[in-house]
């Protein structure tokens, strides 16, 4: 029969750290979502896993999500790029667009702070940029130890056993370290190990 693994401890100072070196590149990413949403044009949605497409060709972005239909002039199709430059778009629009080519542009230059190869990473809920959370998932496997054999297992059940014990002594000697305890009570020769009675009979 398979072992299931035991998951038996959480790394969840790593997890944190983790998790706020991601919150930096997910508010920058809020912050554009924000102004595009407070825009209120209805043909701009934005979907869960737009975040990519929006930060890889804004202008792109913005033309698939406004213009639906091919649009022909003269029996000449104009593909959507030359179409959105015909249209009227508000200056808002075309300021978010222009930040955030020139940050690309930027950010290109200097590939250690370039945030947008992060974009795959997060998913826009709501309005709302989140971690992916098929990525969660892996970082709390990443920061947790598992248990994966029946030998683990009966090691670490005895051993748990053995820290509550140690535990309860150390409450006897007033909260005493457990170095304190061991060298006190214990005879640790090689695999041998007895108790030390002549201390034990002055508690």
């Amino acid at each position: 029969m398979e072992f299931t693994p035991i998951k038996v401890a959480f790394n969840e100072y790593g997890y944190n750290q983790t998790l706020k070196e991601y919150n930096y590149y997910k508010n920058h990413f809020q912050t554009y979502i924000d102004e595009i949403i407070s825009l209120n044009i209805e043909a701009i949605t934005i979907e869960e896993n737009d975040l990519s497409d929006l930060f890889t060709n804004p202008k792109e972005f913005f033309a698939n999500k406004i213009i639906t239909e091919p649009t022909v002039i003269n029996g000449l199709t104009l593909d959507k790029s030359k179409t959105f430059e015909l249209l009227d778009i508000p200056i808002e629009l075309k300021n978010i667009i222009s930040k955030i080519s020139q940050e690309i542009i930027f950010r290109e230059n200097d590939p250690k702070s370039n945030f947008y190869q992060y974009a795959d990473f997060f998913i826009v809920d709501n309005g709302n940029v989140e971690v992916k959370p098929s990525l969660l998932e892996q970082w709390q496997n990443q920061y947790s130890i598992f248990i994966t054999n029946e030998k683990q297992e009966k090691v670490n059940n005895n051993l748990n056993i053995i820290i509550e014990k140690l535990h309860e002594i150390t409450e006897i000697h007033d909260n005493s370290n457990i170095d304190f305890v061991l060298d006190r009570y214990l005879d640790i020769n090689g695999k041998n190990i007895s108790v030390k009675y002549n201390n034990l009979k002055k508690i």
